[in-house]
């Protein structure tokens, strides 16, 4: 039956149909032409979509290495302030040491000047003592 349907309009054609099948054949040329068109922009939408997606991959596996050194550099910022507390806090404590060892020395020096006066107090009053004696 098609081959009937294509005769009847290669005869149509010829007697003087062929304005309109001429017609309806640059339509189907260049609805061809944009088919292709459509054809090779979607290849090359594809083709770049391709391109991001492995960049996006990248980027991501990036972003990833970028947080993890972001958590160690974290955790050792951590580490040295506990290390910088410690040391603050050993600074602290010699300082009081000294402190106390200095409040020591200071009472042990006006210890050891009163017992000086008093000694030199002592043996003054010995000697009136004794010169009111002669």
């Amino acid at each position: 039956m098609e081959v009937e349907v294509e005769d009847d309009m290669v005869e149509w054609y010829r007697c003087g149909g062929g304005g309109a099948a001429a017609a309806v054949e640059v339509e189907v040329r260049e609805l061809r032409v944009e088919l292709e068109v459509e054809r090779r922009m979607r290849r090359k939408a594809e083709a770049v979509s391709e391109v991001l997606a492995v960049e996006l991959e990248e980027e991501r596996r990036r972003r990833g290495a970028a947080e993890a050194e972001c958590r160690r550099m974290r955790g050792e910022v951590g580490e040295m302030r506990a290390e910088v507390e410690r040391a603050l806090e050993e600074v602290d404590d010699e300082r009081r040491m000294l402190r106390v060892a200095e409040l020591w020395r200071e009472e042990r020096t006006n210890d050891q000047t009163c017992e000086k006066k008093s000694t030199g107090s002592s043996i003054k009053k010995w000697r009136e003592y004794n010169g009111a004696r002669r």
